[in-house]
């Protein structure tokens, strides 16, 4: 009895454990996706955002801490065409496509040597870039 009392308990706590699993949240101008176990990957929630924006490299909901481990494709930070540059943590490795598209003042990004995948036209019609 005990035996099966110990399963049980450790099966609800693993599904408690995914029950997040893709859920979203907020920070400031920041939206985060649970994408793995304290994983979440970035994405902007606001399209006016501006300036320069410094992505953190961890960020804590409800009492978790989550790894920033990527940055979202097609709608991260699509026409954020106030955006200037931006600073990417060491802990992202993926960039998805389309990730910065139509970010007309654009001038820097910060990419650090942790990113190992940056999948197709991640800077199309960025034309302030150089």
């Amino acid at each position: 009895m005990k035996r099966l009392f110990t399963v049980l308990l450790v099966t609800a706590l693993a599904g408690q454990a995914w029950a997040g699993e893709y859920d979203d949240f907020t920070i400031g101008d920041l939206k985060y996706t649970i994408i793995g176990v304290k994983k979440v990957s970035v994405s902007a929630v606001n399209k006016d955002i501006s300036g320069f924006i410094d992505i953190p490299a961890e960020v804590e909901n409800n009492g978790v801490t989550y790894t920033v481990t990527s940055i979202s494709s097609s709608t991260t930070f699509y026409s954020c065409t106030k955006l200037t540059s931006i600073k990417i943590p060491p802990t992202v490795t993926n960039i998805g496509g389309y990730a910065f598209n139509f970010c007309y003042n654009l001038t820097s990004v910060i990419i650090p040597n942790s990113v190992t995948s940056i999948t197709g036209d991640v800077f199309y019609s960025c034309s302030a870039a150089r």
